[in-house]
């Protein structure tokens, strides 16, 4: 190492030292939006510091560090603040989440104390001897390169393969950040060609083969064949050798191998079209929303059921009121029906003319005579005062 590296590592010791004294916090989220400067540095030496590193430099324990997480996201669009973006962007912008990351790849859709919320760092460590805790609550680039570097201090392999067996995060947040683990071990200065080689087998079990085909399905990874195949042939490999074929590994997991290769025939345009359709929806009512949700089930449901269950879910997932996805008449639908009643009607004639529509108010508001008294009342005083209904 260099005496001016020396030099600069010491400057940065110091900083470190003089911020940590101060209470102010040290986490990487909070420490790139305060002193990006500083978070650059520590990542542009060479050998590889990282912040970790630095903060161990700097004799300061990471449990010990103070930390800050915010409670909102910033559209990088508009500049105006949100907990989440997603209906924001749809509703604002009419941009997907998909256009919105590929245009700002460093953007989050959702603050970061709802990022720890829903996918914070509480998974258990497969092994306890050789999975590092996470002493970070939220995945950053500059994180997971310091999980790799402290990974190759203990000096044990750091092929994907390796790290994969016991530490899945950290190898799909390579692929996140990265777009291969080789890309992510060549930023900290490693020849891939001298760390990729597999790991000696470790056979394994009927349920460690179900619980990896289930943890797949719940963190929304790929689960047809091919993906498997190119991405994980050791899990292939093992469904294929305790089942007999990998159809039936995941049949032994509850998946339904039908909606596996049927959610891979529709693409990420598809999907966005549904998206951008359902916030269309979400802002009719009556028999608009019902006839613009029975058009979109007509074309998309098999995708929606296989990827999300229901149109409910799917509604939740993306941010929407899951009411607007109902084939049934909403309150607010009745009201608007309601209203549209002669001003003389009554329940005798309502059960009648339209038994459907009476069955409905009953179930929803109670007595029908009751609600039509009440909403007869109050067009009578909005046409007296000369406005419309």
């Amino acid at each position: 190492m260099s005496s001016t590296t020396k030099s600069q590592i010491s400057r940065m010791v110091a900083k470190i030292k003089q911020l940590h004294n101060q209470g102010i916090p040290l986490n990487l989220t909070a420490a790139k939006r305060r002193f990006p400067d500083l978070v650059e540095s520590a990542y542009a030496v060479t050998p590889f510091l990282g912040w970790r590193k630095l903060l161990i430099a700097a004799g300061i324990d990471y449990k010990d560090i103070e930390r800050e997480y915010l409670n909102y996201v910033v559209c990088k669009i508009c500049g105006k603040d949100f907990s989440i973006l997603t209906g924001h962007l749809m509703g604002t912008h009419s941009m997907t989440p998909k256009e919105y990351r590929q245009k700002y790849p460093d953007a989050e859709l959702m603050s970061e104390t709802l990022r720890i919320a829903h996918r914070g760092m509480r998974q258990k460590p497969i092994n306890l001897k050789i999975t590092l805790p996470h002493w970070e609550e939220l995945w950053t680039l500059e994180y997971l390169l310091d999980r790799i570097e402290d990974y190759r201090e203990r000096g044990g392999p750091i092929n994907f393969y390796s790290i994969h067996a016991h530490d899945r995060s950290t190898t799909d947040a390579a692929i996140r950040f990265f777009g291969s683990w080789d890309a992510a071990i060549t930023r900290l200065g490693l020849n891939p060609g001298e760390n990729r080689k597999q790991a000696s087998r470790i056979s394994l079990s009927d349920k460690e083969v179900i619980n990896s085909l289930k943890d797949r399905q719940k963190n929304g990874l790929p689960l047809n064949e091919n993906a498997i195949y190119t991405s994980d042939l050791r899990l292939y490999n093992a469904a294929r050798r305790r089942f007999g074929s990998y159809r039936k590994a995941l049949k032994a997991a509850s998946i339904d191998p039908e909606k596996v290769y049927l959610i891979n025939r529709y693409s990420d345009e598809e999907l966005n079209k549904v998206i951008k359709a359902a916030y269309k929806i979400n802002q009719l009512t009556g028999e608009a929303r019902i006839k613009a949700l029975k058009n979109l089930d007509k074309h998309y449901w098999p995708m929606v059921c296989a990827r999300y269950k229901s149109w409910s879910k799917f509604a939740i997932k993306i941010g929407l009121n899951p009411d607007k996805f109902s084939f049934c008449e909403q309150e607010e639908d009745l009201i608007i029906a309601i209203k549209k009643l002669p001003s003389n009607m009554t329940a005798g004639r309502l059960f009648k003319e339209n038994r459907s529509l009476y069955g409905k108010i009953w179930y929803r508001f109670g007595p029908v005579s009751i609600v039509l008294k009440k909403y007869h009342k109050i067009n009578h005083v909005l046409r007296k005062r000369g406005k419309k209904l």
